[in-house]
């Protein structure tokens, strides 16, 4: 796995966890005196936190940050919540629960290299663009069906199986633009129930060392990849609008990077920025605004627009328009220079936690 199983328990536990400390070391640093309670690499947790305790420190790197467990743990509790994981609060708030950066992408992306090496395939552009639709949600199955209605399924890599989420389906009542709604039908009656597949995977692969390859067609063949990531939900309508802690992403964006392809992020807002903000570059000569928008719908919206405009142009123009910032992100990756980066923002958080639980505890 790039990311450990869910643990929990406290700091000795953890000293003799060795597969665990990767990215983690500081943790053995800590008391085992204070009263800290460790939560880490959680997915979809469904367990209680213990109660009295002072500290407990949440990471999610695997799994989106499960700010309804959060919410409903804070009120359980006595003590403070520190929430580790990759990206940013945005305007997200919880009443004792600190949500703090602390990268992990880094460490996925080194694995990935072990696993798959950084030599990889010459680049053969034959499509013009792919994305995976396996679990069938309303982003996943408009970006299929627009790719397949606007630039053709003979001229892209299109993955569909029948794994069909219907709690994450857009009703026919939902607000959404015309244009989103035409998609929604005509994937149902035209594509679902179909299978398209590049190649012999199934369920059965689903798990990283093969999902993560980032040397394989539908990145090395196509002049651009949309990623149908795994979260996509970034506005929260609560008594006020809120934004989603993120944004969170998996291998489906980490092999983009480490396989020189360009992607268009379909998932939860400021993907680009993010990442920009980590040292990657995407001066790919498209309109990637949708990037900036908060609301889900918006966002999806103008990801069809941008479709549309990719219609327009040559394989061979979208991949020379984009190879600059891929092959720059390549780079920036296999030299260190991000792992290192990552590390000093990692640090100046470990500082932080540490500074925290000395305030609390003493």
């Amino acid at each position: 796995m790039l990311v450990p199983l869910p643990f929990s328990g406290n700091v000795e536990d953890f000293k003799i966890r060795e597969d665990l400390h990767v990215g983690y070391k500081w943790i053995n640093t800590l008391s085992t005196n204070k009263k800290i309670h460790l939560s880490l690499f959680q997915r979809w947790p469904e367990h209680t936190l213990p109660l009295n305790y002072d500290i407990y420190i949440v990471s999610f790197h695997l799994e989106a940050v499960a700010i309804e467990w959060l919410a409903e743990q804070s009120k359980q509790i006595n003590g403070e919540i520190i929430v580790l994981f990759d990206g940013t609060s945005n305007n997200y708030t919880l009443p004792k629960v600190r949500f703090l950066s602390y990268y992990y992408w880094h460490i996925q992306l080194d694995t990935m290299m072990q696993w798959f090496g950084t030599e990889g395939v010459p680049k053969n552009i034959t499509h013009t663009a792919s994305t995976f639709c396996n679990r069938i949600t309303s982003t996943k199955l408009t970006v299929f069906t627009a790719l397949a209605e606007y630039i053709g399924v003979d001229d892209c890599m299109l993955v569909l199986h029948d794994w069909l989420q219907k709690e994450n389906i857009m009703q026919k009542d939902a607000h959404a633009s015309a244009s989103l709604k035409q998609l929604h039908t005509i994937f149902f009656d035209k594509y679902y129930g179909n299978k398209y597949t590049i190649d012999d995977f199934t369920n059965d692969l689903n798990f990283q060392q093969h999902t993560a390859n980032p040397w394989q067609p539908s990145y090395q063949n196509c002049a651009i990849h949309f990623t149908n990531e795994s979260f996509d939900i970034s506005d929260i309508q609560d008594i006020a609008l809120y934004s989603h802690p993120g944004p969170f992403i998996t291998e489906k964006t980490l092999k983009c990077l480490l396989g020189k392809t360009a992607f268009i992020p379909t998932g939860q807002f400021d993907t680009y920025g993010a990442l920009e903000r980590l040292g990657f570059k995407f001066n790919y000569g498209l309109d990637l605004s949708f990037d900036n928008m908060r609301y889900d719908i918006d966002r999806l919206t103008s990801v069809v627009l941008l479709i549309k405009e990719l219609a327009l142009m040559s394989k061979e123009e979208i991949y020379a328009t984009t190879k600059e910032s891929a092959e720059h992100n390549f780079e920036y990756i296999v030299s260190g220079d991000f792992y290192k980066f990552c590390e000093k923002l990692n640090q100046h958080t470990i500082e932080q936690v540490i500074e925290h639980i000395d305030l609390v505890t003493n």
